[in-house]
């Protein structure tokens, strides 16, 4: 186990400075600027079309919706799958990475592990750090907004105005989460979308590990990657898709958490799948 960890640990340094601080600065720096442009800047065109709603005033559901944001975050989650798959691939493909990988004092299973571990974390801090920016700024700009709805004059009837309206968001940032469709779908609050969606990102991560490890059979190996793939993207997008789409949500969520248990079993089986073929790699070359 201590060696699993400590390859673990040189593959993933290997791969933040070859690729992964590029994708994770860029995306981060992309997102905080637009998400600051379109909540400090940005006005929807149709609010003016209300002659006394607060002009200056957007929910920050509405201000990460309207932004670039959903567009850099998933390519960025791209560059990272694309990246993992490449780093596998090229320890395999340039022939000394892949004999120094397979004459370490280790099992071929446990080299997997290794890279298995690696492609968890750079997944996992990728999502902590839009998480972390996502809260950070929902403050300062629900600030801006709030301190601009105060200001404004609120029709009633005629000859009757409010003002100095309490403009103050409470549970904001938790109602954000559940309205915005990019937050619900790749952050779910709902626990009833959350083994959906860990399921879904699960199922990309073995399409990566089964795609660079899997030699036995080309054929075999592109057609579990693309079903893999195709069944990560719909548990990824199943919020998205009960929102706009389902009319029954006992039925939904219900068939929802069915697939996500056959989307686990069919993940173990897969990797499984991989290990037996390591291990039948090794036995023949000793053979």
């Amino acid at each position: 186990m201590k060696n699993i960890w400590k390859l673990s640990d040189y593959l993933f340094f290997w791969y933040w400075k070859k690729w992964e601080k590029y994708i994770w600065i860029a995306s981060l720096i992309l997102a905080a600027i637009t998400l600051f442009y379109v909540g400090m800047i940005h006005v929807d065109a149709n609010v003016s079309e209300y002659e006394y709603f607060p002009k200056c005033f957007q929910t920050y559901d509405m201000v990460v919706d309207y932004s670039f944001l959903p567009i850099i975050f998933i390519l960025g989650l791209l560059l990272i799958f694309a990246t993992l798959f490449l780093q596998i691939k090229g320890f395999f493909n340039h022939g000394k990475g892949a004999y120094t990988l397979f004459t370490l004092p280790m099992k071929r299973k446990e080299v997997y592990y290794a890279f298995a571990l690696c492609s968890i974390a750079a997944i996992v801090i990728y999502y902590i750090l839009w998480l972390v920016l996502l809260v950070l700024a929902y403050f300062p700009i629900t600030m801006v907004y709030e301190h601009q709805a105060a200001k404004e004059i609120f029709y009633l009837s005629e000859g009757h105005t409010l003002t100095n309206m309490d403009t103050h968001l409470y549970n904001g940032l938790f109602l954000a989460f559940r309205r915005s469709w990019f937050l619900s779908t790749f952050f779910p609050s709902s626990l009833w979308h959350v083994p959906a969606f860990v399921a879904g990102l699960l199922l990309l991560w073995t399409a990566i590990l089964f795609g660079a490890f899997y030699t036995k059979s080309t054929a075999a190996c592109i057609v579990v990657s693309i079903l893999s793939i195709a069944g990560g993207v719909y548990l990824i997008l199943s919020a998205c898709i009960h929102r706009y789409i389902s009319s029954s949500n006992g039925l939904f969520l219900g068939k929802n958490i069915v697939i996500s248990v056959v989307a686990a079993f069919m993940m173990l089986l897969i990797q499984s799948c991989v290990l037996r073929t390591l291990e039948e790699q090794v036995e023949g070359s000793e053979g």
